[in-house]
């Protein structure tokens, strides 16, 4: 995308690496006195495998990966369920009747655009959508704003938080505790009986006691 708007501005990489951004040509692989132009050979590049060819297997903490998988497989297990869970509760929140399937093939399609081109996986938040719900973000025109702004902030890049009031951050994550706290133990007494309700609070205690440790 960068090298696509240096294209479109009709900038080459030459300049913009000398106005202190570090824009490497796709095309031009020189080694020694021979250059030769292979978009190939730039992506790939046999220095990468140097990692392998340098690491001590002797001095690996197995033991830290060993304690590491259980959390791969719970973030694995998490991205599986999290369309079948947080669709169903959003559009109960929201008062709105969802179709799964319609839902999961978004999803699908979505991530392998995102994995096609180098993204990173991408699914509906939760606690984004009902604070984005309850700000009258509805409709498409809300949608596409959204989407034009955060394309913008990817650009601008991680300094612009840098100008956010600490407090700020704070109390919206102080917001979205707190209302979700009370739409999961309050909102919902009365709804469920009363092994799913202690369920509800035995992942309330455990969430808060040793998640907060994590």
């Amino acid at each position: 995308v960068f090298y696509l708007a240096l294209w479109l501005l009709r900038i080459d990489s030459e300049t913009a690496t000398a106005e202190g951004y570090f824009f490497p040509s796709l095309l031009d692989d020189c080694s020694g006195d021979t250059c030769s132009s292979s978009l190939f050979s730039s992506i790939f590049n046999i220095d990468l495998l140097d990692m392998w060819r340098v690491i001590n297997f002797s001095m690996v903490s197995w033991t830290a990966i060993l304690d590491s998988i259980p959390t791969l497989v719970a973030l694995t297990l998490f991205s599986l369920i999290h369309v079948p869970i947080n669709i169903p509760a959003f559009a109960l929140s929201t008062g709105t009747e969802a179709d799964m399937n319609k839902e999961l093939v978004a999803h699908g399609y979505s991530n392998i655009i995102a994995g096609a081109f180098g993204g990173l996986q991408n699914y509906m938040a939760y606690t984004q959508s009902v604070l984005y719900h309850k700000s009258k973000g509805t409709g498409k025109v809300s949608g596409i704003a959204v989407a034009i702004v955060t394309a913008l902030l990817y650009f601008v890049g991680p300094t612009i938080a840098s100008f956010i009031p600490r407090c700020m951050a704070g109390t919206l994550l102080l917001h979205v505790g707190i209302d979700l706290f009370l739409e999961g133990v309050y909102d919902s007494y009365g709804k469920f009986d009363h092994l799913e309700y202690a369920g509800i609070w035995l992942i309330v205690v455990v969430m808060t006691v040793f998640g907060s440790k994590s």
